[in-house]
């Protein structure tokens, strides 16, 4: 049961540290590394955010749609997805995009992939597709292959995409992964990252999850699917206050900046969304594929060593 929502402003008029953060008990100290910023509203609810349980129809006929952030890159692709999906695209770094769709700006100067993904959830919260899938514009192999180890996903064509999508995202699977390299690191680490994660994790914190693990494990570059129960598993403002953290950071001495924050989301995705830290095997879409044979297209020994 969620408790009745109260807004409390934390922090209003400059970039000092907050010592209040939330926990599943009650607004508490946390520690020096809770730091909010301009603007910033946090709100009291049960378990940090999470939302009453929403009931599954594993009846429905899916419907989906497309996320793409967008920085100076090639959509040429967007022609192969199906025409019954619908197609948003955040541009997040501040140039005048030359494509025939529509493009939203993301919410901050400068910002990363994570602006653009929370903008489309906090906006799209109460009319989202069944199925969301979210993609950089350059999360095809091909565009991505010259990272070597580091490619954005194994796939050469968006509809490998579909397929993956349709046939591991099951009704009672919420959230998968379309990227490559596994990472596991220590929580909180130090880093670029590691001071991002803490700040953070209060929004993170659920009924079964109540204090940072140990360690978490990830695929970079959050391209992935996820569907409309994982996403509503958490509140509509815990999105807006992580959107916030993003939008408002400011790379200024001592203070992180929307990039940092945006690295450290990009290591949680999957817990946002109701995974365990560890990214569970069934979230794993390329590791399943490898296991089953079904990644024969993709010699992950062969073409991993290129670049």
């Amino acid at each position: 049961m969620v408790m009745p929502v109260e807004k409390i402003k934390l922090v209003s008029e400059n970039l000092n540290v907050h010592p209040l953060c939330i926990n599943n008990d009650d607004i508490v100290s946390y520690s020096k590394t809770a730091m909010y910023l301009p603007h910033l509203y946090m709100y009291k609810e049960e378990y940090s955010g999470q939302a009453p349980a929403v009931k599954v129809d594993v009846e429905q006929e899916d419907s989906f749609a497309l996320v793409v952030a967008l920085c100076r890159g090639n959509l040429t692709w967007l022609s192969e997805v199906p025409s019954d999906w619908s197609i948003i695209v955040y541009e997040k770094c501040q140039h005048t995009p030359s494509t025939n769709y529509s493009v939203l700006t993301a919410h901050q100067a400068g910002a990363e992939e994570c602006n653009g993904y929370l903008d489309y959830i906090v906006d799209h919260y109460d009319n989202l597709r069944p199925v969301t899938v979210f993609m950089h514009d350059d999360g095809l192999y091909p565009w991505s292959k010259w990272k070597g180890k580091s490619a954005h996903t194994p796939f050469y064509s968006f509809r490998q995409v579909v397929n993956a999508t349709q046939e591991y995202l099951t009704p009672t699977q919420g959230y998968v992964t379309f990227g490559v390299t596994t990472i596991t690191e220590k929580f909180g680490s130090d880093g670029y990252h590691g001071l991002g994660q803490k700040i953070l994790w209060p929004y993170f914190v659920t009924k079964n999850m109540t204090h940072p693990p140990d360690k978490i494990s990830f695929k970079p570059s959050a391209n992935m699917a996820v569907r409309r129960e994982a996403i509503l598993s958490r509140t509509k403002s815990t999105y807006e206050a992580l959107l916030n953290q993003a939008r408002y950071a400011r790379n200024v001495p001592d203070h992180l900046d929307s990039r940092q924050i945006c690295c450290a989301i990009e290591r949680m995705w999957h817990m946002l969304f109701g995974e365990s830290p560890d990214l569970p095997m069934e979230t794993r879409v390329t590791d399943l594929m490898q296991q089953s044979g079904n990644l024969g297209y993709f010699n992950m020994s062969e073409k991993m060593s290129e670049g």
